[in-house]
């Protein structure tokens, strides 16, 4: 693959996207106490008025004397705080290790999407403290409807999955996953392929295209090459994303 980092991509009038993500990984090195956290954000984050509390659930299963199970018990440990816009269509979540942006369907703009992203991550750094950003990734989850029937997935994707010899056996459904290295870069890319089936109702047969690029080493908290690493990955995001679709299909969606 090229790396030209300046390459233009279609501009998809149409665009499947359902959840754009952006994600930091960083340990705090003050402790995350959840009133501080509810305190400090509500406050910070006015644009952001539905908040949430977002706990983990430990289930503790122990066996008798005799090999029967003792009833399972659970405890719940506070994990961070999970924040929604008045029309639920931007998230915020700020946890103990790390903080991320989300867009949930209506996604239009890059610019304005990252530019939100970086100045809420920097409402958590000054909170937070951490001494280094472990991990940057950019997430981008695409449903792609399909015809009422079984799809032919050869007309949208450029390495589908084929029917079992002559096609006696129809594929009706389908997972793939890829992860790719980039030579010479700090980057992995996660591509998830999957067909998702109608509920014979309401939702039709879609086809799930889900790119995540993240980096592999650790950046510095003042690392002002940050916002260019973001649109690192979103141009290796289009690149992987674009190459995954058939001419026939990007042409339906401009």
């Amino acid at each position: 693959m090229k790396f030209d980092f300046s390459e233009q991509f279609p501009n998809l009038s149409h665009a499947p996207v359902v959840e754009a993500v952006i994600d930091f990984r960083a340990k705090p090195t003050v402790p995350c106490e959840q009133a501080r956290f509810e305190t400090y954000f509500k406050t910070e984050f006015p644009d952001f008025p539905l908040a949430q509390i977002q706990n983990q659930l430990n289930i503790h299963l122990k066996a008798k004397a005799d090999g029967q199970p003792e009833p399972a018990q659970g405890t719940s440990n506070w994990q961070g705080l999970v924040f929604h816009s008045t029309d639920k269509l931007r998230v915020v979540q700020c946890q103990k290790d790390g903080f991320s942006f989300s867009r949930v369907q209506s996604y239009d703009s890059w610019d304005a999407f990252a530019g939100e992203a970086l100045a809420l991550w920097q409402k958590y750094a000054a909170l937070t403290k951490p001494l280094q950003i472990e991990r940057v990734g950019v997430r981008f989850i695409n449903r792609i409807v399909t015809k009422p029937e079984w799809p032919n997935l050869t007309d949208y994707l450029t390495n589908a999955p084929q029917p079992l010899g002559s096609g006696s056996l129809p594929l009706v459904g389908f997972f793939h996953s890829n992860t790719f290295v980039v030579p010479d870069r700090n980057y992995l890319i996660n591509l998830n392929l999957a067909l998702q089936p109608s509920d014979g109702v309401n939702q039709m047969p879609a086809i799930i295209v889900d790119t995540d690029v993240f980096t592999t080493n650790a950046l510095n908290l003042t690392d002002t090459k940050l916002e260019s690493k973001l649109g690192e990955m979103r141009w290796l995001k289009n690149k992987i994303f674009f190459a995954s679709l058939t001419p026939q299909l990007l042409e339906s969606l401009k």
